[in-house]
């Protein structure tokens, strides 16, 4: 992780709801554009940023009235990081409840699919809160040093 030389980084803020997923999924694709980032990776990213999101929605944001999803991506000299934060109740949408993984598996639904998604999709991820604030951070390496 040492030296990162970022290169761009922009964000977008949305309210933590449904309809406002595909904002954040049209976000990623402009960034991963921008970034010149490969199809393959970017859906991949894409996959893991929508479960994170779908999750938050479902969860954190459901308890908690004006929850916000902001998502910021970071293009470095060697990878992708995207922050995912949200303001709702704590939650680690890497860890979604046995039950609910159960329930979700039998849905079959786009969003929600299991956590472990998200860890076969990115070459990094980590849960943290802090002052309040939910991050997931997403790390993509666009090439191996």
């Amino acid at each position: 992780m040492g030296n990162k030389e970022t290169l761009t980084e922009n964000s977008i803020v949305v309210k933590a709801s449904f309809p406002y997923l595909e904002v954040i999924s049209d976000f990623i694709q402009q960034q991963a554009h921008l970034s010149s980032l490969s199809f393959k990776k970017t859906w991949e990213l894409m996959l893991a940023i929508d479960e994170i999101t779908f999750n938050i929605v479902s969860y954190a944001a459901s308890q908690k009235d004006n929850c916000k999803i902001k998502v910021v991506w970071k293009a470095e000299k060697n990878c992708i990081t995207v922050y995912v934060y949200d303001n709702g109740i704590p939650f680690n949408p890497l860890k979604v409840p046995e039950k609910e993984t159960d329930l979700m598996e039998e849905n079959k639904k786009l969003g929600g699919m299991s956590p472990g998604l998200v860890e076969k999709m990115v070459d990094e991820v980590s849960y943290k809160r802090e002052n309040g604030i939910n991050c997931t951070t997403l790390r993509k390496y666009t090439k191996r040093t």
